[in-house]
């Protein structure tokens, strides 16, 4: 039949498929909790339960993390620059080699986060719990940090923090 067609001058077209239908990430994060170097660039993700989350190499540039619990969240190489993180809750998260440039981080819950070999620059951690943090290696420059609990920090040089934690801060969506 389709040398028929040829010969009688009909042109059969190739068939094309589709393009797969763009999902939006916020749907494949909070359907599969995970969303590996997808773009949330200046996304309103306020108040979600990312627990355990996969967002490596997510850009999430602007981004508003305000409450957000991404508690043992895996956003190693994760662009967080300028984020709106107050409140939030990252305790275990793993963010080595992420940039947090610019990032306010006040009130967040950061205890035992992994920030080694990240760009801290200019980030607010003020209010921040950040008990038992390993920042080895990280460009902790201009920041600011009045109030924050660095007890049992590593700091960027290796150093340990030796000071007692206070009493524990209630978590950032119970205040």
């Amino acid at each position: 039949m389709a040398l028929g067609a040829l010969a009688t001058g009909w042109a059969i077209a190739p068939v094309q498929s589709a393009p797969p239908p763009q999902i939006d990430p916020v749907v494949q994060l909070q359907a599969h909790n995970a969303c590996r170097s997808c773009d949330l660039r200046y996304r309103d993700l306020t108040g979600l339960d990312l627990e355990g989350a996969d967002l490596r190499s997510a850009n999430l540039y602007g981004a508003n993390l305000r409450g957000v619990n991404l508690q043992k969240a895996d956003l190693r190489g994760a662009n967080l620059g300028a984020v709106d993180g107050q409140r939030a809750d990252l305790r275990g998260a793993n963010l080595h080699r992420a940039n947090l440039r610019s990032a306010n981080l006040q009130a967040a819950q950061l205890d035992k986060i992994d920030l080694t070999r990240s760009n801290l620059m200019f980030v607010d951690f003020r209010g921040a719990s950040l008990a038992g943090a390993n920042l080895r290696d990280s460009q902790l420059v201009n920041i600011r940090s009045e109030g924050a609990e660095l007890c049992g920090a590593t700091m960027p040089n290796g150093t340990l923090v030796r000071q007692t934690c206070i009493e524990p801060k209630p978590e950032p969506n119970k205040l």
